[in-house]
């Protein structure tokens, strides 16, 4: 019976300190002031701070919707950050551009079509682990229109839906060159650029010399192809070669970097069915290769 009576004094307290929450605000300092008439709380001390909750990355990243202004502390990197609902991330409180990308490993959709896509996280990065299929489908060329034209393999729409979709180089970068541009990516993400490729490449295989050119590594083509164990998933789609023709289909998949090399030649990745390795070399317009966006 006594458990029972003490639990009323509780009670009671909790619920007039929610009524003084919601009416005029709480003031917690030394000096017994009052809140200010703008604050729900008000906090004042000159030999104490305020700790907010304390979670590495993955912590940080299993918070189920996070609100919009939602801070905590990063005990990975020491930082704080704040949930931006408005792009869908956490960002640096200090810089204001550093960001733990909290759905990587989740579907994204994109918003201009719908399509949904597989994310995951390789290292520090998070990638699409699905090829994108942005666009119109066309029979006819890829022209600088201001709109994304795609093609799919044999021109049938189903290897679209199934592997994604083939672009030259120039449509993925919507006509611009610039390395590391959005591109034909959605808002938040990019086309990579050659170096951000070799960081993922490292990660799986840290044999790899980033600047040799030709097949590389020991087994990092196996751990990005689908069901490599990576996540990245990089199907044997094939390719549109520079004559029109479509080749390779079951046999190798190709995907582009957005660094340009030189006279209309482009770097670019290539993962074969017959090889444990990482090909890179270039390839030149009006080829077309598949396209795998990174996040911003």
């Amino acid at each position: 019976m006594k458990k029972i009576n003490a639990i009323f004094p509780i009670l009671f307290f909790l619920f007039h300190l929610s009524t003084v929450i919601h009416g005029q605000g709480v003031a917690i300092n030394e000096t017994n002031a009052a809140p200010d008439a703008s604050a729900i709380l008000d906090i004042a001390s000159t030999t104490k701070g305020v700790l907010i909750p304390r979670m590495y990355y993955g912590h940080i990243e299993n918070i189920q919707d996070p609100a919009d202004g939602l801070i905590v502390f990063n005990t990975s990197d020491n930082q704080l950050y704040f949930f931006d609902a408005g792009v869908g991330f956490w960002r640096n409180l200090a810089f204001g551009n550093d960001t733990i990308d909290a759905f990587c490993g989740d579907s994204i959709v994109d918003s201009r079509d719908g399509k949904k896509y597989g994310t995951v996280r390789i290292g520090t990065q998070c990638w699409m682990s699905q090829n994108l299929d942005a666009g119109s489908f066309t029979t006819g060329p890829q022209n600088d229109n201001g709109l994304i034209d795609k093609w799919c393999y044999d021109h049938n729409p189903v290897n679209c839906d199934t592997n994604g979709a083939l672009y030259t180089w120039w449509e993925v970068m919507q006509w611009v060159n610039v390395e590391g541009g959005q591109g034909v990516c959605p808002d938040g993400w990019h086309v990579p650029t050659d170096s951000e490729i070799c960081t993922l490449e490292i990660f799986v295989d840290a044999s790899i010399v980033c600047s040799d050119i030709g097949y590389r590594g020991i087994n990092g083509g196996t751990l990005l192809k689908v069901n490599g164990g990576t996540g990245f998933d990089m199907p044997m789609c094939g390719n549109r070669l520079d004559n029109g023709t479509f080749a390779f289909m079951g046999s190798a998949g190709y995907f582009w970097a957005s660094t340009f090399s030189y006279e209309n030649h482009m770097w670019r990745r290539g993962l074969y069915s017959s090889s444990a390795q990482i090909e890179r070399d270039v390839s030149n317009y009006p080829a077309a290769l598949s396209v795998r966006c990174i996040k911003d």
